[in-house]
């Protein structure tokens, strides 16, 4: 499904999200061929990252942080 994705600018992500987490259900369950996409599983924590920071940049914005 991935690799149909309509949209061109963000299919690579797509795929990313699809391989990257193919490959991290792999690993988790032990599977012998894992890590079977490396390339998008570390595009996949690079996305991640990327998410994470402007989440926590806009939640804990002017000090007001909850957590």
């Amino acid at each position: 499904m991935a690799d149909s994705y309509p949209c061109p600018p963000c299919k690579p992500g797509a795929q990313s999200i699809a391989y990257g987490a193919e490959t991290m259900i792999g690993l988790l369950i032990g599977k012998k061929n894992a890590p079977k996409f490396p390339a998008r599983f570390e595009e996949l924590h690079e996305m991640m990252d990327a998410a994470w920071a402007r989440y926590t940049a806009k939640h804990c914005a002017g000090g007001k942080c909850t957590r």
